[in-house]
């Protein structure tokens, strides 16, 4: 049972990730005596943190992006521009059974904290995501957007993370490509529905 993720719904290929305070407090930008509290703090498991501590909005966080690395969905992503962190990741945002409603999302992520990498424009990642409903239209066939994070950046096994692109089939990688292909500029982030060859 998780407490920050809804459980109606399974993601098709589950992140199972676990990820590092240490890393998440340097994502997150916690710094000095603070940093420290909240390594002692985070230790405590999921429902003891959510129980005692959970109106704490770093605590919240730090539940949900634990589950987000254990439960939400792996995808394919590419780096566009290393110095910006600029990445695409591309997903099927389709609930259910409806129809294939393919996008990219270009957004930007904090590349500077992989270390044990060196990265370049091109270089293939995993993410994991989580995927939002439609508030307006609670019976939408698809989700409204998604929020691919880099394991890499939260995670102190390099070896796991890496890993996880041989879940990804050329299919996934395909798709993403195909879906770069049609936007025209690929600095501006954003959410883009992508047009699928008939």
């Amino acid at each position: 049972m998780s407490l920050t993720v809804d459980d109606s719904t399974i993601a098709s290929e589950p992140g199972k990730t676990r990820i590092s305070a240490r890393k998440y407090l340097r994502y997150t930008e916690v710094y000095g005596i603070t940093k420290w509290i909240y390594l002692l703090i985070l230790q405590f498991s999921n429902s003891v943190l959510y129980r005692f501590l959970g109106n704490d909005m770093r605590v919240y966080d730090w539940i949900s992006k634990k589950e987000q690395f254990r439960l939400g969905c792996l995808n394919p992503t590419v780096i566009l521009d290393v110095q910006k962190g600029l990445i695409a990741t591309s997903t099927n945002l389709t609930k259910d059974f409806g129809p294939a409603t393919d996008v990219v999302k270009i957004s930007k992520e904090k590349l500077h904290l992989i270390r044990g990498k060196h990265l370049k424009n091109g270089d293939r990642l995993p993410s994991i995501a989580l995927y939002y409903p439609n508030t307006e239209n609670p019976n939408a066939t698809a989700w409204s957007d998604f929020n691919p994070l880099v394991p890499h950046c939260f995670s102190a096994d390099l070896d796991h993370c890496d890993r996880l692109l041989d879940r990804l089939d050329e299919a996934s990688w395909r798709k993403l490509f195909h879906g770069l292909s049609q936007i025209k500029d690929t600095t501006v982030e954003g959410l883009y529905h992508v047009q699928n060859r008939h």
